[in-house]
């Protein structure tokens, strides 16, 4: 077997990999509308869905990297679209709903993401219990954000909250959105139950695997565990998924190298 040795760091027109470990750090939190009530929410922007047939031209697309979605072009912008609202306080909230039916998940890319100092976003599910957030002033510049993870469900909504006394203005632009169709069905199984995790305590390893979660036969074994990643990355109009290991090289300065099969794509 052939393997890649990729930093993923290309210009736009090589094939772009995207790593949720090192391109979606978050800082926690929840959004302001968790705890605090809205009298409304915001007015879906609707993706239309690929086709029966878009959808198994992609599964089938032959050999290569495994297709899980399919990149649908929109205009979808802070400045035109959402809904606003300011606070007794004089803080500002931007809400926006992307709606695309019958995916497992949306991902969504980005022309512009801007975001005054002060301010925060998150984007989470419809049943608020798949969060990441919260993004900030930081990532303007250093690791700037292009895209971002998958959201379980056909449902994704971004929030923004500003503090009164911000006169920057947010410039989120999203150009596309990645409609998920397979190949994470394990991962977003938690989300489904708006309860939480209890459907996904019943879901286990098939009997010829073993569970990386399960002692003994984990002992000794963490940091390979830990350095396995699942990713996906964008191709022409598709969205494939791929598994991979972090390395280090001889500098030992800890740049974003993974370690992959060739078949997931040359950089």
């Amino acid at each position: 077997m052939s393997f890649n040795l990729i930093k993923p760091l290309f210009t736009s027109s090589l094939l772009i990999f995207t790593l949720s470990f090192y391109g979606q750090i978050s800082k926690g939190g929840q959004p302001y509308s968790f705890f605090h009530l809205m009298k409304s929410e915001p007015i879906a922007n609707t993706i239309s869905a690929p086709t029966i047939v878009e959808i198994n031209t992609a599964a089938n697309s032959g050999k290569g990297p495994y297709c899980v979605g399919i990149l649908k072009s929109t205009n979808i912008s802070s400045k035109s679209d959402g809904k606003w609202t300011i606070n007794s306080d004089g803080s500002k909230l931007w809400r926006v709903k992307i709606k695309s039916k019958g995916a497992i998940g949306l991902t969504l890319h980005y022309k512009e993401f801007y975001i005054p100092s002060g301010g925060e976003v998150f984007l989470y599910n419809k049943n608020k219990n798949h969060l990441i957030g919260k993004f900030t002033s930081e990532r303007n510049k250093k690791n700037k954000i292009t895209h971002t993870q998958i959201i379980q469900g056909d449902e994704t909504y971004i929030e923004y909250y500003q503090p009164s006394g911000i006169t920057e203005n947010l410039n989120i632009q999203i150009e596309k959105v990645g409609y998920i169709f397979r190949g994470f069905e394990d991962y977003l199984q938690p989300f489904l139950d708006p309860r939480g995790l209890s459907s996904f305590l019943l879901s286990k390893a098939d009997n010829c695997q073993i569970d990386v979660a399960c002692s003994p036969e984990n002992n000794g074994w963490q940091e390979q565990i830990d350095a396995t990643v699942h990713y996906t990355f964008v191709e022409n109009q598709y969205v494939y998924s791929c598994s991979a290991s972090v390395v280090n090289n001889t500098n030992q300065d800890c740049s974003p190298y993974i370690l992959s099969a060739w078949h997931c794509g040359e950089p």
